[in-house]
């Protein structure tokens, strides 16, 4: 579901990725391209990772001189995939903050934190990304938490 919810991600972004398995290597990224910062081929998760936060912080983010910076929630038990949200976010100019799991999520929710957008990755330990929005939608109806759009996948 991490390579799904990354590729997903990458390819809104005008990138993509791709990766490969053996049986004695065990999983790797075979090619990484980020349409707005660089392309990376046979890199490992970590260099990828460590790439989209070091390109997050050289140069202007590239977006319209006009646009609005988001703060975005990042739920997802993915390690991995919230560095890579969080390094691509920065790079645009936007702010994260970040969920292990649904569990947290809520949690910061209760202690007041405001976003403007979520994403959520549905399947998580603990409490899953189906039953956290359930329970956000259940608070934002009533009342105790601004409703606000959420991408689940």
């Amino acid at each position: 579901l991490g390579l799904s919810n990354t590729r997903a991600f990458m390819r809104a972004l005008g990138g993509d990725v791709a990766a490969a398995s053996s049986t004695t290597k065990g999983a790797s990224w075979t090619e990484i391209t980020l349409g707005f910062v660089a392309t990376i081929t046979t890199a490992t998760a970590d260099d990828v990772a460590e790439s989209a936060v070091t390109a997050s912080r050289q140069g202007a983010p590239r977006r319209a001189p006009n646009a609005v910076s988001l703060r975005v929630l990042v739920v997802d038990d993915s390690p991995l995939t919230r560095r890579l949200f969080g390094g691509l976010l920065k790079s645009l100019g936007h702010s994260a903050v970040f969920a292990k799991d649904g569990q947290d999520a809520l949690r910061l929710a209760d202690q007041g934190l405001v976003v403007d957008v979520v994403t959520m990755d549905l399947q998580m330990p603990r409490r899953d990304g189906f039953s956290t929005l359930t329970e956000l939608r259940r608070r934002q109806a009533a009342g105790t938490f601004v409703r606000v759009p959420v991408i689940a996948c």
